[in-house]
């Protein structure tokens, strides 16, 4: 797998420098933002959002490897090698393009109108940037397009963007578009059950087959990433954060969002930056970082004494 995935990647990777740099930026600033892009990091080379390289193709260019970081690695390699019929059965790279035109609409209505009245941007700019917006926060990457682009929207359908994430075998952070189908097709079968007792349920969605052990597993994963959400904002609801300050905090840290939260505290009085925090509370958020960033079940698995006495 790891022969497969690496060309792909780095291929990925050269494919974005080459246009970043084609469009005049400079080589540091085109190879940051092409590793950031594909492994849907977040590091911006200068202060600001990606508007300060006055660019309607960079972002465009950024806005197309965000996708691509947050899809399956194993979609893409389907495609290269034109499995098409394989391809057709990958729901979460089509279902991910539908959410981020739909959250891009949103996003779009907030830049065209503005908080306090008309913002003066006219709809194919508002457009433009609401879908590139909604694709830095459903890609977990946190790329700010516009400032204040991400206060476009009220907080919770902010939260709900960077929680979904992006598709399974990704970059991306949050649950992931595997286990909200899952849910999903789970939600559904009971419905059914309900009006057809015995009736013969599909138990798949596209090409994936959701099992038992599947389900044990996706449930037990939500169960334990909505526990450690919420122990980690209680914990910082007692320091120095406001409630909302906590959740958007704790949020953008366990989905490996974090210029997220750093966005929007020039907006809020009260919330303060990462490096205004206290020590103890930015140990308490990078480790739920790490454990954002890995899979928690396995982490579980690991610190598990009777695992490694057996």
């Amino acid at each position: 797998m790891v022969n497969r995935i690496g060309p792909l990647t780095a291929g990925w990777t050269f494919i974005c420098f080459g246009l970043l740099a084609s469009s005049g930026l400079p080589l540091l600033d085109s190879f940051c933002l092409a590793l950031s892009s594909i492994s849907t990091g977040g590091f911006m080379p200068r202060s600001g959002g990606l508007n300060v390289y006055d660019s309607v193709f960079v972002e465009t260019v950024i806005g197309i490897f965000m996708f691509v970081g947050a899809t399956s690695v194993v979609w893409h390699y389907l495609i290269v090698k034109a499995r098409w019929n394989a391809v057709r059965q990958y729901r979460e790279g089509p279902l991910m393009l539908v959410a981020v035109l739909i959250a891009g609409l949103v996003f779009a209505y907030g830049f065209h109108y503005g908080v306090d009245g008309p913002s003066g941007l006219g709809w194919g700019d508002a457009l433009l940037q609401g879908v590139l917006t909604s694709l830095s926060v459903i890609s977990t990457t946190g790329f700010e397009i516009r400032e204040g682009g991400f206060a476009a929207v009220t907080l919770p359908v902010l939260i709900t963007l960077g929680l979904i994430g992006g598709a399974g075998y990704s970059t991306a952070g949050g649950i992931k578009l595997f286990r909200i189908g899952a849910m999903l097709v789970q939600a559904a079968r009971e419905l059914r059950r309900l009006i057809y007792p015995h009736g013969v349920r599909p138990t798949h969605f596209g090409g994936q087959i959701y099992d038992i052990q599947i389900m044990k597993s996706v449930w037990s994963s939500l169960l334990m990433f909505l526990i450690l959400v919420s122990g980690t904002t209680v914990f910082l609801g007692f320091t120095e954060f406001t409630f909302e300050a906590a959740l958007l905090a704790t949020i953008s840290s366990v989905a490996n969002v974090g210029p997220l939260y750093e966005a929007l505290v020039p907006l809020h009085e009260g919330w303060k930056e990462f490096s205004e925090v206290h020590p103890y509370s930015r140990m308490i958020l990078a480790g739920t970082m790490i454990a954002g960033r890995l899979e928690i079940l396995a982490i579980l698995a690991v610190i598990n004494l009777s695992y490694w006495r057996s």
